[in-house]
Order: C-alpha cells, then sequence, then structure tokens
C-alpha cells in the first residue's frame, strides 16, 4: 500500500478545490498523513498599470483577496478537526501560484547536502547548490549564497529560535562552501 507522510493541498474558491480537500482528508484519516492546506495570493495582476490611478482598488483587491483565503482555510481547518485529523493552514503572498506551491512544498528542506535539514532533492544525485557551484567555477562566476527561510515566510529574525536556525545554516553553508572558488558570500 501507498503511504504519503505529508499531503499539501494548494486550494482557491473553485469546487475542485474542494473536492481535493475532501479526498485528501480521506487519504489523511486511512494513512495518518500529516496534511497541509495552503492558498496562494499571486503577484498583483495590474502590475504595470499606472499605480496612482488604481491604488485604493488594488489595496482592496488585495485585502479582499487575503479575507477571503482566510475564510477559505478556517472553513477548511474545520472539517479536518471534525475528523479528528491535525492540519496546518497557510496563505503565501506576492508570488505566481506555483512558487507559492513550491515554497511550502519545500519548506523546511534543504537544496544542498544538509546535516540539519532534510533534502529537498534526491540525495542520489548532485545537489542544486553544488550543480550551480559548479557551474558558476566553470564560468568564472561568483556566488552570493542565501540561507533562505529558517522556519517560513515569514520569519522573524527577533526569535530567537529562528534567529539561531538561521546562524546554523549559514555555519554549515560556510563549512561546506567557504573554500570553493566561486563562493562570493
Amino acid at each position: 500500500m501507498t503511504t504519503y507522510k505529508h499531503i499539501l493541498v494548494p486550494v482557491d474558491e473553485s469546487p475542485i478545490s474542494y473536492a481535493a480537500v475532501e479526498q485528501a482528508l480521506a487519504l489523511a484519516k486511512e494513512l495518518k498523513s500529516e496534511v497541509t492546506v495552503m492558498s496562494v495570493i499571486s503577484v498583483d495582476p495590474f502590475k504595470g498599470v499606472d499605480f496612482y490611478k488604481v491604488a485604493p482598488a488594488i489595496t482592496d483587491y488585495f485585502m479582499q483577496a487575503e479575507e477571503n483565503a482566510q475564510l477559505r482555510l478556517k472553513d477548511i481547518e474545520r472539517l479536518f478537526v471534525r475528523d479528528g485529523v491535525s492540519v496546518n493552514t497557510k496563505v503565501i503572498r506576492g508570488v505566481a501560484a506555483s512558487e507559492g506551491i513550491m515554497a511550502i512544498a519545500n519548506e523546511g528542506k534543504s537544496f544542498y547536502p544538509s546535516s540539519i535539514m532534510p533534502s529537498a532533492y534526491d540525495r542520489s544525485r548532485q545537489s542544486p547548490v553544488d550543480a550551480i557551484m559548479e557551474a558558476a567555477e566553470r564560468n568564472g562566476m561568483h556566488v552570493f549564497m542565501s540561507t533562505g527561510w529558517a522556519k517560513d515566510q515569514d520569519d522573524n529574525l527577533r526569535d530567537p529560535a529562528i534567529k539561531q536556525r538561521q546562524i546554523q545554516i549559514m555555519t554549515e553553508l560556510a563549512g561546506i562552501y567557504g573554500d570553493h572558488p566561486a563562493m562570493y558570500g
């Protein structure tokens, strides 16, 4: 029997989203899986429009989209609670839907050979960061590396646990790539 440790369910206001939620709920109950239900408030569809003429409309649009997403997730969360299934809900803001989905799918995972985080890639293959570093070196380029999120997109670096996690990530990256010819910082 196939098992799923974690089920990710992106939702919007469409009926098919609710069908996907029901399917995820049934699977999670049967397989005792973790579930994350997410909604993406996409990038500004009015980008490039004269901002000063439409600013109130854009602000209202995004405030309404955020409110609708939060209400939708609360409704979905109630379904899971009703059936005794634990669920996490998240709203991702300001990116394309595909980017938001990938951000949640890879949350808390590394794209380099980490000893402190699980991998977001198949460990039997070269890590994405190793591939980038090799290509940069071959082409005489330098890489300035970001540590990404220690927890999620809303990291608060004033939180001591998040700050400590960022330091751990930076220390690990420096240990692995600090002497690499392509490493810039």
